[in-house]
């Protein structure tokens, strides 16, 4: 089903401010880096990435404890019924960084793991800032406050709740987006989630 209520689009890499202490926090230590070279890298990343970006605000009730009804489908998570429980609505949000991140590391696997590892941690790093980046633009648009995002695959919320997220922003469309049987994503740099709205 396509729903007309889905707002998507795109940034450009000039956009996004990739997080230093993140990327540093990725890379761990274990790899000898220079900023000459984070900043070649970072040329090839930008060169290569394609920041997109889906969400929907939809209502939300409660059928029973642990019970989280969509309109579009339940979650039966007890974890993501704490995290909602106090909310009127959510917004199921996706972001990715598209496919030729993924094409990139690849062809980085086989060249240098060097430059792979650095590749990867930035990505991991540049897809966590973008969503923080949306969650940001989402809070200021809503006016209320906001619960911490949730995505599937935390605490007893199965990642095989990837589907409904997916399905309701249109992600195969919006995003290029798809799973696997595992209900892992292609593009693997990307992030779904729900961010709940709360009822003050």
């Amino acid at each position: 089903m396509i729903y007309s209520d889905v707002v998507f689009g795109s940034v450009e890499p000039d956009k996004v401010s990739i997080d230093i202490d993140e990327l540093e926090r990725r890379l761990g230590g274990g790899c000898d880096i220079d900023s000459e070279q984070i900043s070649r890298l970072r040329n090839l990343f930008d060169e290569k990435v394609s920041y997109r970006f889906a969400y929907a605000r939809m209502e939300i009730s409660f059928p029973e404890k642990g019970i989280c009804d969509f309109g579009c489908g339940c979650i039966e998570s007890g974890d993501l019924y704490k995290n909602l429980r106090d909310c009127k609505a959510v917004y199921m949000m996706g972001v990715t960084l598209g496919i030729g991140i993924d094409r990139l590391l690849s062809m980085l696997r086989i060249r240098s793991a060097a430059e792979h590892y650095i590749i990867d941690g930035m990505a991991s790093a540049a897809v966590e800032s973008f969503c923080n980046m949306l969650d940001k633009e989402l809070r200021a648009k809503e006016g209320f406050k906001c619960r911490p995002r949730y995505s599937p695959g935390y605490g007893d919320c199965t990642i095989y709740n990837q589907k409904l997220l997916t399905d309701r922003i249109d992600a195969a469309r919006t995003l290029g987006m798809t799973l696997n049987e595992s209900y892992f994503m292609t593009p693997s740099k990307s992030i779904t989630a729900i961010m709940g709205i709360k009822n003050e």
